[in-house]
């Protein structure tokens, strides 16, 4: 299905929505997950500058 967007296509797939609920959870996931690993790798960075430091 060329030019549609992926909701739609999840619409068509699945008129339920349960296709779609399914990917807003995977995406919120994701994003936590990218704001987590970029809090720790802040943290690293800095655990690691203060080690060079001593």
């Amino acid at each position: 299905m060329p030019g549609h967007t992926q909701p739609a296509i999840l619409d068509w797939c699945d008129p339920s929505g349960a296709l779609n609920h399914l990917r807003d959870q995977i995406s919120e996931i994701t994003s936590r997950c990218q704001a987590e690993n970029q809090r720790n790798g802040m943290q690293v960075r800095r655990q690691s500058q203060s080690i060079h430091m001593l």
